[in-house]
């Protein structure tokens, strides 16, 4: 069979689609997204600029839903350190270096 099939039998054959997102989700997604960003190195300024930016559609439903306070609270709690910058547009994300909180 050409790759180009779809093959409804394939247990492999990755499917998408969407679902509708409850407001009680919101506060797992949002711990999730901070999270596994954090663990890749995103600093506290970093990971606030990546809710704001609509290109990551994700986190910017939780920045858009709950708010920025929110999303500051919640590094906070994570990282330890308050995101302090201002819009700056957008961001590429960067690895810090071992240990540095940005």
């Amino acid at each position: 069979m050409p790759f180009d099939d779809y093959d409804a039998e394939d247990p492999l054959e990755l499917v998408g689609c969407e679902v509708e997102l409850e407001e009680e989700h919101l506060t797992e997604m949002a711990e999730c997204f901070v999270e596994e960003f954090a663990r890749m190195g995103t600093g506290a300024n970093q990971l606030l600029e990546l809710f704001r930016n609509p290109f990551y559609r994700g986190p910017h439903i939780v920045y858009q839903r709950r708010g920025e306070a929110y999303l500051k609270d919640l590094i906070e709690a994570r990282l330890g350190v308050r995101p302090s910058a201002g819009p700056s547009g957008l961001v590429a994300i960067q690895r810090l270096p071992a240990g540095s909180k940005e």
